[in-house]
């Protein structure tokens, strides 16, 4: 059971990446506003719920509970993560040199990391619960996986494709606070 408790923990880690995606063009000031006021509350969602699922296990849950929840964790990333996609549509593209790139770029990493909620969660479903080591080895390999998953979703999107925008992004309070 531990091993997959320090998957959790990665999971927060995704925070500093976001997403976007209309052709309505904006400001940078105002889609970086827009993206870390849609993001950050996104990434304290998969943090608190990923911490409440760690708090609430331990070596010795019963593979039928973990698995529960497990589902669950994955399931509330996936709809807090589509939630996250629907914000940064409405945000826009930034008015800054390659800002529909950089505005379908964001978007596809969120849409690749709901993609590896949504797969993980479907790999739990399917492990048995009969044997607690058999399904402590299936689950780290899942937690595996979804890292690598997660880990690509990440490499989609940097705000250092464009000068303007990192340095927008880094006075931006919703950004930084």
């Amino acid at each position: 059971m531990s091993r997959w408790i320090g998957l959790f923990l990665a999971l927060a880690l995704l925070s500093g990446t976001s997403a976007c995606g209309s052709e309505k063009k904006v400001s940078a000031q105002t889609w970086a506003k827009d993206i870390c006021g849609t993001v950050r509350p996104w990434a304290q969602s998969i943090q608190s719920s990923v911490a409440s699922t760690k708090n609430s296990t331990s070596a010795t849950t019963p593979a039928a509970t973990a698995k529960v929840q497990l589902q669950k964790v994955f399931g509330d990333a996936a709809k807090a993560t589509d939630k996250a996609i629907k914000g940064v549509d409405k945000a826009g593209m930034p008015d800054v040199k390659n800002g529909s790139k950089i505005a379908k770029n964001f978007r596809s990493a969120l849409v690749a990391a709901r993609d590896a909620f949504v797969k993980a969660e479907k790999a739990v479903a399917k492990v048995d619960t009969a044997d607690k080591k058999s399904f402590d080895t299936q689950v780290g390999q899942i937690g595996q996986q979804l890292g690598k998953d997660y880990a690509a979703a990440g490499k989609k999107v940097s705000v250092t494709q464009s000068a303007e925008l990192k340095k927008v992004f880094d006075k931006t309070p919703a950004c930084t606070g």
